[in-house]
């Protein structure tokens, strides 16, 4: 799956909701030119995606972007709840697994959830060991350092409807 490691790098995120690609997130300022972008793409690829870019030499996340999804639940009850062992930082991913073209395909489920003023992409079931925070968005991973769900937390009601309203195309 995906293996991670933390940075304690404080990286702005920008977060953008479109009527056609409901949710994107980017971190920081980058130079393609510099360093390129691999991308880590989760789903069944064919009816949900979601992808992940992050530096091609350094592993850290710059980006993520959910296409799609055939498990979209509006209205959710809080599915991650009391979660402790919280850390401040950036995710960097191991990149030993990706091929050469720079992509890796992680076949999985994965599901999406709004409550409150929350969006949840659950893509790993099991045992979540520590939180980490990047701004509004918050990265479950398990005792393996291997990336469980991704959280984007504390939208404001604009922001909620907006997403609402891009999600329940996906219904």
């Amino acid at each position: 799956m995906l293996k991670i490691s933390v940075e304690k790098l404080c990286l702005q995120e920008e977060i953008t909701i479109d009527p056609y690609i409901p949710i994107d997130i980017k971190w920081g300022t980058w130079n393609e030119a510099e360093e390129g972008t691999h991308y880590f793409r989760l789903g069944d690829f064919k009816k949900s995606l979601l992808e992940i870019g992050v530096g091609s030499n350094t592993g850290l996340i710059r980006s993520i972007t959910l296409v799609d999804s055939n498990k979209v639940v509006l209205d959710s009850v809080g599915k991650v709840n009391n979660l402790t062992n919280n850390e401040q930082g950036i995710l960097v991913f191991d990149l030993t697994q990706m091929k050469e073209k720079g992509t890796l395909d992680v076949e999985c489920k994965l599901e999406v959830y709004m409550f409150s003023n929350n969006l949840l992409l659950s893509f790993r079931d099991g045992e979540v060991a520590k939180c980490i925070h990047s701004g509004k968005v918050i990265f479950g991973v398990n005792e393996l350092d291997e990336l469980c769900f991704i959280k984007v937390g504390g939208l404001s009601n604009e922001e909620t409807i907006q997403l609402n309203d891009s999600l329940s195309f996906m219904v």
